[in-house]
């Protein structure tokens, strides 16, 4: 009776057939399953990267704390303290009468807790003028402050 069995090729047939299908279907579930695991890593990673650089912006705190002129020179310094976690970039921009005089757009950047003077020049205006300075953070944070120029 075995001997019929093993003689019978058909008999092989289905049960290949069926080994075949389970292996296919494996396979194409473990190539979905592979492909949208990554997806789902990638949307991921990209999610905590925007959540991350939004705590920043939130987190960036900066002032100017102090403006001089110097005639003699024609510089304009802008003492900015950064009393914020993350360390910036700032661009500095001078205006009058709401024209621009000068600009400092080198991205200087300033540590966390720690002062740095940004200097503009040059720049000329007399004594009384009032100057509106703009100092933007390249996590486009802005702020604006201004100084009237006194005497020497």
């Amino acid at each position: 009776m075995m001997k019929g069995l093993l003689a019978n090729r058909k008999a092989f047939s289905p049960i290949i057939a069926t080994i075949i299908l389970c292996a296919a279907v494996l396979a194409v579930g473990m190539s979905l399953w592979s492909f949208t695991y990554s997806v789902s890593n990638s949307l991921q990673t990209s999610y905590f990267n925007e959540v991350k650089a939004e705590v920043e912006v939130i987190s960036e705190r900066f002032t100017v704390e102090h403006v001089s002129y110097d005639h003699d020179t024609s510089i304009f310094y802008v003492w900015v303290y950064n009393y914020g976690e993350v360390n910036i970039e700032v661009d500095v921009y001078v205006y009058i009468e709401g024209e621009l005089l000068g600009k400092n757009v080198t991205a200087t950047s300033i540590p966390s807790t720690e002062f740095l003077d940004v200097r503009v020049s040059p720049i000329t205006v007399s004594e009384g003028s009032s100057i509106l300075i703009e100092a933007i953070s390249r996590r486009q944070n802005v702020l604006y402050e201004t100084y009237v120029v006194t005497a020497r």
